[in-house]
């Protein structure tokens, strides 16, 4: 009767610890938040922009190229016509591939760059060349390794079910990508990838709360935009400002999980 009780207490003690501690991590996100934010809040915006104008370059130069090709009758009546549109889809496919390897290098780069500054104000560090260089490494093997799995996925399963299997990708992706970087803020080696996998499946019974806390959250402001948004006809902008804002909280967020499982106080599984 009396291990019983033990192990209810326990059991208990642990299932209260393990509240608390979730607890402590969403009040020290609001306790990080620093009045390098604004920054932070500025190279994210800088980085969406920059993201949004060379995806709609890409497309318009993908759109403008794709215009020379035409299927006239007359031109495929004729052999000349024939080799000469043949020439013409050959190069428009080599002109794809090539912007689409461009395309992924800037984006790996500029991801780099930009979120490797962002990643380190927001650990309440500075920006160092050394470690910018290993990050920008870092961001040109994780993300292309993404993009190529998404394309695997893309070519392999049918084209109905394709889309469901790569958005079920995202969340996977995002947890992996906030865990990796948080790693690798500690330690910047290659290696990390490794770690992050592993952290990032072992431990993730500690971020179901947060992830939760998180969708809640974002729910609710989503809501509360709406019905400003209804009644006043805001600008569009200000809701993108707003989401911006709150992911810069979730980085806070995120770096207080990590930080907390990594120091050993979720060394116990709940």
């Amino acid at each position: 009767m009396k291990t019983k009780v033990k192990k209810e207490s326990k059991t208990k003690e642990k299932k209260q610890g393990f509240l608390e501690l979730n607890y402590s991590m969403f009040i020290n996100s609001f306790r990080k938040i620093k009045l390098w934010i604004l920054a932070i809040i500025a190279l994210d915006i800088a980085f969406y922009f920059i993201l949004m104008q060379a995806g709609t370059l890409f497309l318009g130069m993908l759109q403008q190229k794709a215009s020379g090709i035409t299927l006239d009758s007359a031109l495929l009546a004729n052999p000349a016509g024939i080799e000469a549109l043949s020439s013409t889809i050959r190069g428009f496919f080599i002109f794809l591939i090539a912007s689409i390897i461009i395309l992924i290098v800037f984006i790996a780069a500029l991801s780099g760059i930009l979120k490797g500054i962002i990643w380190t104000i927001s650990a309440g560090k500075k920006p160092a060349f050394v470690f910018m260089k290993k990050f920008l490494l870092l961001s040109m093997i994780w993300i292309p390794s993404w993009l190529i799995l998404v394309f695997l996925l893309a070519i392999g399963i049918k084209q109905d079910t394709a889309p469901l299997f790569i958005l079920a990708l995202v969340p996977f992706y995002l947890h992996f990508t906030n865990v990796l970087y948080i790693l690798f803020l500690e330690e910047s080696r290659i290696g990390m990838i490794k770690k992050a996998f592993s952290m990032g499946i072992r431990k993730i019974h500690y971020y179901l709360i947060p992830y939760a806390v998180i969708a809640l959250l974002f729910y609710a402001i989503s809501s509360v935009y709406n019905i400003i948004s209804l009644k006043t006809g805001i600008n569009p902008n200000v809701y993108l400002v707003i989401v911006v804002c709150f992911v810069a909280w979730v980085r806070y967020y995120l770096i207080s999980i990590a930080m907390a499982v990594l120091k050993g106080h979720a060394h116990q599984k709940p």
